[in-house]
């Protein structure tokens, strides 16, 4: 049984897309062993008060940074479909409905 799932850290969209709960994540890394697609990564790193060394050396991330000892994967840009949707726009047809806020 994957914790991951029973805990609700990771859930479906109705729309589809699979998303992850980071503050129900215990971290038992389950979720990253049956990924099909080797899309999920364990973060052993501490975060602190440090720059991100991911983050562009331009702009803003968009993302906050997950804390130590949870699974990371991609967000789909979550925050610019639902962004989009919130304007009437539909993502994957109008180009606007997930570009950078």
């Amino acid at each position: 049984m994957c914790l991951g799932v029973s805990r609700g850290a990771t859930y479906e969209r109705d729309d589809g897309l699979v998303i992850m709960n980071y503050d129900k994540c215990i971290g038992c890394r389950y979720c990253e062993v049956a990924c099909p697609y080797g899309a999920r990564a364990f973060n052993w790193e501490e975060r602190g008060d440090d720059p991100n060394p991911r983050a562009p050396e331009w702009g803003t991330p968009e993302v906050e940074r997950r804390p130590r000892g949870v699974i990371e994967k991609c967000t789909f840009c979550v925050h610019r479909i639902d962004g989009g949707l919130a304007q009437g726009l539909r993502p994957g047809v109008d180009p606007e409905a997930t570009r950078p806020a």
